[in-house]
């Protein structure tokens, strides 16, 4: 689900389009274990500092605000600092 979200959003970002779900958010993404076992369904809020745990999972399709949103790259920028910090 959540790759198919990414290729939405690739498609409608160049038109000025984001779209308000939380897998669209900047501070959120899917682990390897959420995409493969959990198809994409769930996403990881991401805190500085903090190791992500199952509290943090919120639904890929659920409504977010649109001051949360951010485009793909910048997702994925936000998701490889993050994975680098020391949790």
């Amino acid at each position: 689900m959540f790759d198919a979200l990414v290729s939405l959003r690739r498609q409608i970002e160049p038109l000025g389009w984001l779209i308000a779900l939380q897998g669209s958010r900047l501070d959120t993404y899917p682990s390897g274990m959420a995409r493969d076992m959990g198809g994409g369904l769930k996403v990881y809020v991401m805190r500085p500092g903090r190791a992500a745990t199952r509290a943090d999972l919120v639904a890929t399709l659920d409504d977010a605000e649109v001051a949360q949103l951010a485009t793909v790259d910048e997702q994925r920028a936000y998701w490889d600092a993050w994975r680098t910090l020391d949790h």
